[in-house]
């Protein structure tokens, strides 16, 4: 194990000013993830985190430090969409993209609020899903 050491070592000591540049570099760089499973949804970006998990009515915000969601609302339309699951809620926001949207959340008082979500907004949280894989290579010619 210590060639990876050594191996360290001697990158930092080749490029002190690159390494020294790497916090600022890192602060100006915007980072998303996004992981979404058969029923829930997680999303992290620069600090900001939203966890959604599909619910019996609506969307269920399971945790949240951003978008005006809190942890027990339940997202029950998206625009006009009716959403029930996370992959609805994701598919309504996907369908407009650049454009704002308003949701309609039902907190854990009961009482029923919009939020506005603008395009920025849904692009980060909604971004368009991976491109399907490529078709298979044809099969090899018969050999004559």
């Amino acid at each position: 194990m210590p060639r990876p050491v050594l191996l360290a070592l001697l990158l930092a000591s080749a490029a002190p000013a690159a390494l020294a540049a790497a916090p600022a570099d890192r602060s100006s760089h915007h980072e998303s993830h996004l992981r979404v499973d058969d029923s829930s949804l997680t999303w992290d970006s620069d600090g900001r985190r939203l966890a959604l998990r599909d619910g019996a009515d609506g969307v269920r915000v399971v945790e949240a430090n951003t978008l005006r969601l809190q942890p027990g609302d339940v997202a029950t339309r998206v625009g006009d969409t009716p959403v029930r699951s996370v992959r609805q809620w994701l598919a309504a926001l996907r369908a407009r993209p650049g454009k704002s949207v308003v949701l309609q959340v039902r907190g854990i008082d009961g009482r029923v609020r919009v939020v506005q979500l603008s395009g920025g907004e849904i692009a980060d949280l909604a971004p368009p899903p991976p491109p399907p894989p490529p078709p298979p290579p044809p099969p090899p010619a018969p050999i004559r």
